[in-house]
């Protein structure tokens, strides 16, 4: 008898960016990764995150200092990979930098 495995789709959600930060994101992110970016809000976070687990998590450092364990259990719980990020002011040029290498090594290690 066949059964059917669950293949988790390649999604980053981001945490409480402006819409232009999330283009430039996401712009860089696909041209990085084959994957899907969701943008949300702290109030849906928990929703998002249940409903697509992603391979990673993008935050702003501020945001995440608010709360470290509690978005460190949600990460775990799907096994996604937290990205840091340290403002929601950025440049394409700095997202190559720093933001893809981590977003490959999140990619490249999620787990199916």
């Amino acid at each position: 008898m066949n059964t059917l495995t669950h293949h988790r789709s390649p999604v980053l959600v981001m945490v409480g960016f402006p819409a232009e930060t999330t283009q430039i994101v996401t712009s860089v992110a696909r041209q990085a990764t084959p994957c899907q970016v969701v943008s949300c809000g702290l109030d849906d976070l928990a929703t998002q995150v249940s409903k697509h687990r992603p391979f990673a998590l993008m935050i702003l450092t501020s945001v995440f200092e608010f709360d470290p364990d509690e978005f460190r259990a949600l990460a775990r719980d799907v096994k996604a990979r937290i990205i840091r990020m340290p403002s929601e002011k950025t440049s394409e040029e700095w997202l190559k930098e720093h933001f893809v290498p981590a977003l490959t090594e999140a990619f490249v290690s999620h787990d199916d």
